[in-house]
């Protein structure tokens, strides 16, 4: 039963960070008008060029996101 719970929870985590690195990929396309596999690149490259974890650079890029002031609408 610990095991199943465990498998669960591991799924879970995985599932969070998915959606994370997700949703970086799209603010990056958004904001660079580029497509999903060339978003997952500049995240990938990003990670391996400054030692860090997919999931902190991600995690960065949605935490920037934020900080910025929402664009006025285009009438």
């Amino acid at each position: 039963m610990l095991r199943r719970f465990t498998e669960y929870h591991d799924l879970e985590r995985a599932f969070g960070r998915r959606a994370v690195i997700e949703r970086a990929k799209g603010i990056l396309m958004e904001r660079h008008s580029i497509d999903e596999q060339t978003a997952f690149a500049m995240l990938h490259d990003s990670s391996r060029k400054n030692n860090r974890k997919l999931i902190d650079v991600a995690n960065a890029v949605g935490a920037g996101y934020l900080l910025l002031p929402r664009a006025a609408p285009t009438a």
